[in-house]
């Protein structure tokens, strides 16, 4: 999970949250929620020039993807326009954003934090759940999905197999999954 670098509020904003028509989030005008999910992907979510998705630290598109409550408008809708509680999430329905839905516990790992530290890796490519925040984090936004578990461990695989000095070159190379890179790296003594 990656942390989220939050910029100050667009003026575009503040200006449409602050309209007395726009009461919930389906008031929003379709082009504003673009607008915005644009802004969030290009000035706050970027790893090496390419928008990841900070939950699963996958590639993702603007067509690709949506704005994220982190703390979900049914359960908090104070911060429904709240504009340190937006993100852009992949679309992906296994996991991420739209698997959390309405879920929430307290001990949701906020990516507006610094999440990384938190997130410990398994040679098999599962996330550990190693304290009581992490498997509620991993749990609603099911990041030990198969289909993620397969990824990192197949990275892991391949870090296994790389000398020292290719490890740098890998992390120049691969622009996903920024944090088991750095965590393989500083578990396993191995500079980047």
């Amino acid at each position: 999970m990656l942390k989220i670098e939050k910029t100050p509020e667009p003026i575009f904003f503040q200006k449409v949250r602050g309209n007395p028509k726009v009461r919930k989030w389906g008031d929003l005008p379709p082009e504003i929620k673009k607008e915005l999910n644009q802004h969030i992907s290009e000035q706050e979510q970027l790893y090496k020039g390419i928008c990841l998705c900070p939950y699963c630290e996958r590639k993702i598109k603007v067509k690709a993807s949506h704005i994220e409550h982190i703390r979900p408008k049914s359960k908090f809708p104070s911060l429904t326009f709240s504009y340190n509680n937006l993100m852009v999430s992949c679309n992906d329905p296994n996991t991420c954003g739209h698997y959390k839905d309405h879920s929430w516990k307290d001990t949701f790992i906020n990516p507006v934090e610094d999440p990384v530290p938190c997130f410990h890796y398994s040679a098999e490519g599962k996330i550990r759940e190693h304290d009581e925040r992490v498997k509620d984090t991993v749990s609603i936004l099911n990041l030990n999905h198969t289909a993620l578990v397969d990824i990192r461990r197949k990275m892991f695989i391949y870090m296994n197999c790389l000398s020292t000095g290719c490890i740098k070159e890998f992390d120049k190379y691969i622009d996903e999954f920024p944090s088991l890179i750095h965590y393989y790296q500083k578990s396993y003594n191995r500079e980047i």
